[in-house]
């Protein structure tokens, strides 16, 4: 699937492009990318050396900056930048989980800006210029950070987790392929579903919600509680992977419109301070919220569940 993005307001699917074609995408838009990948699952996957081996056979210009960890702090945006710079890159490509997909967002976002700290975007400066164009590649179906106009990151001088939030950070260009996402192991595969389920709730419950944020919640929800169980069976199926991709980006259109909940507010401080996965964290959470919630939404609570 290729979304084309614009504030996702307007959206084109074309269902010719997978990742071992994303060259073409990068040719017919005059891209000289900054690559930005993990540690590594994308070294290791035959995906991954499908991707870079398309890049080389089309003499694309490219930099690859890997080695991106989970939970990331804001010293892999300081670098990207630097590198991105120096290497004359007038893009920037994520290929990975949430984590990657956050780092070269902001990378892209800030390319342009003048600042001495950027940790004060961690706490609310605004972006004034548009940045670099950015092109997201999900390998997870959890984070919903391909189509999302936030970069959670964490800064680990003041002991802070939270998102830099702005239209200028969202992707220009979506490709989702679950193919990629066939190697996920199964903890990284429940972990990444219990995110994207948690954002569906939440979008759902929100005060912000609309018809629209409503009905991609609902049908995200269904995706992901009727795909996850098969899934985790049979790690390998490309129709199960096919309905979490489906539900993970559902989920990510919805929150975006209607913002999160208590959930993620705990989440992000917890995750923080005992280093836990983040959709782990909101599967503890979660029901706690709920008991919490119930009473002043039963409506929507029991139209959903």
């Amino acid at each position: 699937l290729h979304y084309p993005l614009r504030r996702q307001r307007q959206m084109c699917i074309r269902d010719r492009y997978s990742h071992s074609n994303i060259h073409l995408i990068l040719k017919a838009e005059r891209l000289n990318p900054l690559v930005v990948v993990g540690k590594e699952s994308f070294k290791d996957s035959v995906w991954g050396r499908e991707i870079i081996e398309s890049f080389n056979d089309n003499n694309m210009n490219f930099f690859l900056f890997d080695g991106i960890e989970p939970e990331p702090d804001i010293c892999f945006v300081e670098k990207g930048l630097k590198l991105a710079k120096d290497n004359n890159c007038n893009a920037v490509l994520g290929i990975g989980g949430g984590s990657v997909l956050d780092v070269a967002k902001a990378i892209a976002g800030l390319f342009n800006e003048k600042f001495q700290d950027l940790s004060d975007y961690l706490n609310g400066r605004e972006i004034k210029n548009k940045g670099l164009d950015f092109i997201a590649v999900p390998t997870t179906s959890g984070s919903g950070s391909e189509v999302s106009p936030a970069a959670v990151l964490k800064d680990k001088d003041s002991r802070i987790k939270t998102a830099i939030r702005d239209f200028r950070l969202t992707a220009k260009i979506a490709l989702i392929d679950p193919v990629l996402t066939q190697t996920l192991p199964a903890k990284q595969t429940l972990y990444s579903a219990l995110d994207a389920l948690t954002h569906a709730l939440e979008a759902y419950l929100s005060k912000e919600s609309s018809c629209y944020s409503d009905m991609l919640s609902r049908e995200s929800f269904g995706l992901i509680t009727d795909a996850l169980p098969a899934c985790l069976e049979d790690l390998h199926n490309l129709q199960y992977r096919q309905l979490l991709s489906y539900g993970s980006l559902f989920a990510g259109l919805s929150f975006s419109s209607a913002g999160l909940g208590l959930c993620h507010a705990l989440s992000h401080p917890i995750g923080m301070v005992y280093d836990i996965p983040h959709g782990l964290v909101n599967a503890v959470i979660i029901p706690y919220v709920v008991e919490f919630n119930y009473p002043e939404n039963r409506i929507k609570y029991d139209n959903l569940l």
